[in-house]
């Protein structure tokens, strides 16, 4: 007798088995040998996963930010010999301009500078440009193309300060956008020039004069997307909310813009990556304009406290004669939304 032939009873046995038992779990392969049984079992697994299990919220991954830390300059910074030799100098090194305030701590009082750095950034190159005139579209692509940027408040008498991280192998690339203040008949006249340029990964924004340039970072794989938004009401609390509902689907606020009569809120979104922001307003009436050094710690304490959750100063309002600063935060961020 041909050999094969002897083993099909046992092959029809093993199919009776299972269609008795209805198969399907490992409960269903009982009155098989134990070693048969987990075999099978774990061929039908395979065939049929189970469903794959939904992340516990308490562990996920936390979403990922950077720290900001804050330093109040040693100099007035009023004199501009001064203030870039700080700037410059070792202590320095990783800080950014952030803005500069006024200490009246003597007769005369002082201005003092604030810095920030983001992260660990160890160094930063300076370049303090001169124009003589407000910077042109030339002046940005010039610079835009060995890497500088004109930093948050690069804008200080006589020179500008554009900045770039030491040794980092990125370009910007400006074009003019569109005049400001925006105005158009229709959503469509608006967005489509922002949105063709979008899609080329200009995704950031310099205001410069009467115009709004895009910036474009190389390399890079941003495609951004441009949105109107009309305006919510609420004054300044009901901007913030605003910028939280936004910053929850990863747009950032760009400016305000009337169109069709009606005021809107334009924001863009890069579609390349999941990211999202946080806004939060902290009173700050008794440091916003420090006249003691004492208030000015206590302005470089705000700024610390919330730079170490990941949160830098965005914007500033007064509500009710209360002065406010508005803090955003990044999470799962890169690139000049950020």
């Amino acid at each position: 007798m041909n050999r094969s032939l002897r083993l099909l009873p046992t092959v029809l046995g093993i199919s009776a088995i299972l269609a008795s038992c209805g198969g399907g779990g490992s409960d269903g392969y009982a009155g098989l040998p134990p070693a048969t049984a987990a075999a099978l079992a774990s061929i039908e697994e395979a065939r049929n996963p189970p469903p794959a299990a939904v992340p516990d919220p308490a562990t996920a991954r936390p979403m990922q930010t950077t720290p900001y830390t804050f330093l109040l300059g040693n100099v007035d910074a009023s004199g501009f010999d001064a203030f870039t030799t700080e700037l410059t100098s070792p202590a320095f090194a990783g800080y950014l301009l952030d803005r500069i305030v006024f200490v009246d701590a003597s007769a005369r009082g002082q201005w003092r500078a604030i810095y920030q750095r983001k992260g660990q950034t160890a160094r930063y190159d300076h370049r303090f440009v001169s124009t003589g005139a407000p910077l042109t579209l030339a002046d940005f692509q010039a610079q835009g193309a060995e890497g500088y940027r004109l930093t948050p408040s690069g804008g200080t008498s006589p020179k500008n300060v554009f900045s770039k991280v030491t040794g980092e192998a990125i370009q910007y690339e400006y074009v003019d956008a569109i005049k400001v203040p925006l105005m158009a008949a229709s959503p469509e006249e608006l967005l489509r020039p922002l949105n063709d340029l979008g899609k080329l990964g200009y995704c950031g924004t310099q205001v410069r004069g009467a115009g709004l340039a895009l910036v474009k970072e190389t390399p890079s794989t941003a495609r951004c997307v441009f949105e109107l938004v009309t305006a919510k009401s609420g004054g300044s609390t009901g901007f913030v909310a605003e910028q939280n509902e936004q910053g929850a689907k990863g747009s950032v606020f760009v400016t305000s813009a009337l169109v069709a009569e009606k005021l809107v809120n334009l924001y863009v979104r890069d579609e390349a990556q999941v990211s999202s922001f946080k806004f939060k307003a902290a009173d700050v009436t008794t440091a916003a304009r420090p006249n003691t050094f004492e208030q000015a710690a206590e302005l470089m304490a705000i700024l610390n406290r919330e730079g170490a959750t990941g949160a830098r100063p965005w914007r500033s309002y007064d509500d009710g004669g209360r002065p406010y600063i508005v803090f955003m935060t990044a999470f799962d961020c890169r690139g000049l939304l950020c």
